[in-house]
């Protein structure tokens, strides 16, 4: 066991905390592929400017992405903090956060994440996106399909969505707000509880209201 160890140290000097080998990251198949981009040390995954097949999943305080682009799925991650910047996510996404910041990044697959809150900022998400946040806000960001959230507060600004929104919320009234020429081209539908809608003068919908109210 000791020799095995001493064996992994020394092939991955220079990549690879000791830390890392010894919880089990280093076991990770995508560790090998992102070494040089992917830094994972005691309570925090840092991510660089460069392209790999994965990252390592784990429980990390902060998990952060910048200048990535991550060309596999990623997944199987629980952090405190997730930020990702300038990067690209081209397959699915999945994980948990307390927080969770995009800012002028593409996420290409499917979004499946929770979060306490979830911003996006200048961000492109072409894929379907299904989201349980406390808040979730768009600014300045277009969104491709459909989304399902299970949400108290959404916010777009500056933002479009060229499909449906869902909105589940089953514990108090959701509330949904569009200004600074927001658009939702397709339906917004409150699936539990009824929900409120507030439409400054520049922003609007195409499709159906249903089991919400226009209110501000």
């Amino acid at each position: 066991m000791f020799k095995r160890l001493s064996l992994a140290v020394l092939v991955c000097a220079g990549s690879l905390s000791i830390f890392a080998i010894a919880s089990g990251i280093a076991g990770h198949p995508s560790i090998y592929q992102s070494n040089s981009v992917c830094t994972a040390s005691p309570g925090m995954l840092d991510c660089g400017s460069g392209i790999v097949k994965s990252v390592p999943s784990g429980s990390y305080g902060m998990t952060s992405l910048n200048g990535t682009e991550v060309t596999g799925a990623l997944q199987d991650i629980k952090t405190g903090s997730f930020l990702a910047k300038n990067a690209k996510l081209d397959d699915q996404v999945n994980f948990t956060a307390g927080q969770a910041s995009f800012t002028s990044t593409t996420l290409m697959g499917e979004v499946n994440f929770t979060a306490g809150q979830a911003n996006f900022i200048s961000t492109k998400l072409m894929g379907d996106v299904n989201l349980i946040s406390g808040m979730v806000s768009f600014s300045q960001s277009t969104l491709q399909h459909s989304i399902n959230l299970s949400s108290q507060k959404v916010v777009f600004n500056t933002s479009n969505l060229m499909g449906n929104l869902t909105i589940q919320q089953s514990q108090s009234t959701p509330v949904l707000t569009l200004k600074n020429h927001s658009h939702i081209s397709g339906n917004i539908v409150f699936s539990s509880l009824p929900g409120t809608v507030c439409v400054d003068g520049s922003s609007s919908f195409s499709g159906q209201l249903m089991n919400g109210s226009l209110a501000c």
